[in-house]
This record gives C-alpha cells, sequence and structure tokens, in this order.
C-alpha cells in the first residue's frame, strides 16, 4: 500500500499495480472514497477524479462494484461524500445572512422599544402604588365610618393603630366675625397635653374624641360658637400584616402607611331657607304663609338636632418629618340619633345613639 498526496491536497493511497477503481481510495480527512479511472499507481500520474468535491458512492475495494457519480455529486456545489445512500456536505457552502445595516436597522428598532417600555414602567408602579393605597384607605374608612355613626364603645383595638390625635379650638363670637384661636390640645397612647391627663388607651377615648361636633354654639356672648378641628394620626389598619400589631419595631412602624384623618361633624342643613324666612312675607295677607314656615321651622329643628353629616377626610402618605403628602379622599354619609354628651375624667366626649332621638328645644 502506497499513499501519496493530490496537487489538490487530498492524500490517496493504494497497492502498486493495482486498479485505481478497485484498489485506491482518496482520503477525506475521516472519509474516504474510490477513485475514478484506471491509472496504475505505480506510475507517478495523479489520479483521475470523477470531478473534485463531488459525491462518490461507497464502493469498497475487491467487491466488484464500479464507483459511480450520483445524481447528487453531479448537482453538488461544494466537498462532500455519499456514503450508503446519504448525502453528506463536505466543505463549505455558500449560505445567506442579514447585512450589518439590516442588524443595524433591528438594534435600532429594538432599543425604541426598550427605550418606550422602560419609560412606561415607573408609571405603571406608581399607578399601582396609589391603588393599594386607596384600597387601604377605603378599608379603613368603613371601620372608621361605622364606629363613629354607631357610638361604638369597645374597639380597643384602635389603639394599635391611632398614634396621636389633636384638637386646634378656634373661638368666633358671632357669625362672620374672624375668629380666635384659644389652644390645641394633643393626645397620644401614653400622655396627653390636658390637665388632668388624657391618654388615648382604649376605644371609648378615641371614637369619644373622634366624634366631637365641628362646631358647639355657646350662649355668653350670644351667637359665639367654638370651632373644633379633629385631626387623628393613623397607621393603615389594612395592608402588609408585618407592620401590625404586635410588631412593636420602631423602625417598621416608621415605615408602614400612615395617613391623617379628620372627622367633621355637623348638624343637617338641607332644607329650603325659604321655608322658615318670615321676613319676606310680613306684609302677606295669607296667614297660611305664616303657618306653614312655623310647622317647617319645628321639623327642621327637629331634624337638625337628630340628624347629623358625618365627614372623614383622608390625607397620605405622611412621611418622617412630619409632613403629609398631596393625595386626598373625602367619605361622607349621614347619622341618624341623638348626639349626646358623656364625661370621662373630665373631659367631654360625644357618642351617636342611633336608637334615640329627642325632641327639639324650642323657645
Amino acid at each position: 500500500m502506497k499513499t501519496a498526496r493530490h496537487a489538490t491536497g487530498v492524500m490517496w493511497s493504494g497497492e502498486c499495480g493495482a486498479s485505481l477503481d478497485t484498489a485506491t481510495t482518496i482520503v477525506f480527512g475521516s472519509w474516504s472514497a474510490p477513485v475514478l479511472g484506471r491509472s496504475k499507481v505505480g506510475s507517478i500520474r495523479s489520479p483521475k477524479l470523477a470531478k473534485p468535491g463531488c459525491l462518490l458512492n461507497a464502493a469498497a475495494p475487491g467487491d466488484g462494484r464500479t464507483p459511480v457519480v450520483s445524481r447528487c455529486a453531479r448537482e453538488c456545489g461544494g466537498r462532500a461524500v455519499e456514503r450508503e445512500m446519504e448525502c453528506r456536505e463536505y466543505g463549505v457552502v455558500a449560505t445567506s445572512a442579514f447585512t450589518m445595516i439590516e442588524i443595524a436597522i433591528s438594534l435600532a428598532v429594538i432599543g425604541f422599544a426598550l427605550v418606550a417600555i422602560i419609560g412606561i414602567l415607573p408609571t405603571g408602579m406608581n399607578v399601582q402604588k396609589d391603588n393599594r393605597e386607596e384600597t387601604i384607605i377605603g378599608h379603613d374608612a368603613s371601620i372608621f365610618m361605622d364606629a363613629i355613626r354607631n357610638g361604638e364603645r369597645g374597639v380597643d383595638d384602635l389603639t394599635n393603630y391611632v398614634v396621636a390625635i389633636t384638637n386646634s379650638v378656634t373661638l368666633y363670637k358671632r357669625q362672620g366675625s374672624g375668629g380666635q384661636f384659644l389652644y390645641n390640645q394633643g393626645y397620644t397612647f401614653s400622655d396627653s397635653s390636658t390637665t388632668p391627663k388624657f391618654p388615648i388607651t382604649n376605644g371609648l377615648r378615641i371614637i369619644g374624641l373622634l366624634s366631637t361636633p365641628r362646631f358647639i354654639g355657646l350662649t355668653n356672648p350670644p351667637g359665639a360658637y367654638l370651632s373644633n378641628y379633629i385631626v387623628a394620626y393613623v397607621r393603615s389598619m389594612s395592608g402588609v400584616a408585618s407592620e401590625k400589631f404586635p410588631q412593636t419595631n420602631s423602625l417598621m412602624q416608621d415605615l408602614a402607611f400612615g395617613y391623617r384623618l379628620m372627622p367633621e361633624i355637623a348638624p343637617y342643613s338641607y332644607y329650603e331657607p325659604d321655608w322658615t324666612n318670615y321676613a319676606a312675607y310680613l306684609t302677606s295677607g295669607n296667614t297660611n304663609n305664616w303657618i306653614s314656615r312655623s310647622n317647617y321651622w319645628r321639623l327642621a329643628s327637629t331634624i337638625q338636632t337628630n340628624l347629623c353629616d358625618l365627614r372623614l377626610t383622608f390625607r397620605w402618605p405622611t412621611f418622617p418629618n412630619g409632613k403629609v403628602g398631596n393625595d386626598r379622599q373625602i367619605f361622607r354619609t349621614v347619622a341618624g340619633g341623638h348626639l349626646i354628651l358623656t364625661n370621662n375624667v373630665n373631659m367631654p366626649l360625644y357618642f351617636f345613639e342611633p336608637r334615640t332621638y329627642v325632641k327639639a328645644k324650642l323657645p
């Protein structure tokens, strides 16, 4: 067996004097294929290839078969060999691909899409945060609303969430006159600014303070009244469980979602003012005008005594520096029943009694 190299760089081997078509093979790396033609190996002539780089059948030396070029071999444009009816690509063939311009355009389109997505992402996260906060405010508002208009006195769990309550009191001597600020009262779980001390250690005191009317009439001087501005500093009762009681870590409590609650309770006053206007009919000869307005005045007085407008204003979020955000939501309802005044440790507290109705005090 002799081995030689073709001018193309292909190794071939065979026995001296043997026909190249039966005993000679061309070696393509790890593949081999018979050589076509009847040249002698002994001669130094180059082997006669059917076609450089085409596919040949797998005729083995001594099996009596003549190597032939298959159809796929004739149609092949690269180096390949055929082994047992299987065409295999041997060399590099021409393929299509994207140009640099096409790749650059694709990257530009992807870049614009990413910029748009990244730009919208913060807005979407803010919308999700706002929806979460509004949901928490809605849940807490229903709790406070029911507790106030029902006059509940045993909701001691509020002490875990109501951090402090303040009341700014202003004196107005007559309608339309400027107010005179009197004092500011503050209450916490452990202390208060009043004498004697009045800490908010139970739900009775919290609801009693939050039910304080917005306006309290005075008899001296006539027509004067006090204006109460109640503000409760609250940590949310709804939301993440890790922020709720019995959590006592001050850092976790400071990071909890908080808000300010401003309750306002005022007598019901939605009626036609002309129905109680006697001055407009002083010269009228129709006595029915006087009688009907006198009767409606009694009705309006009784309604104001037993029916109140309840409005809860929420502002959030509260920040560690004591300031509050610009988000605001207001809940309104009507509370029926008599609003009674009680004293607890010489501190005036107010509660609704939904099942108790009284007659108005008429002159």
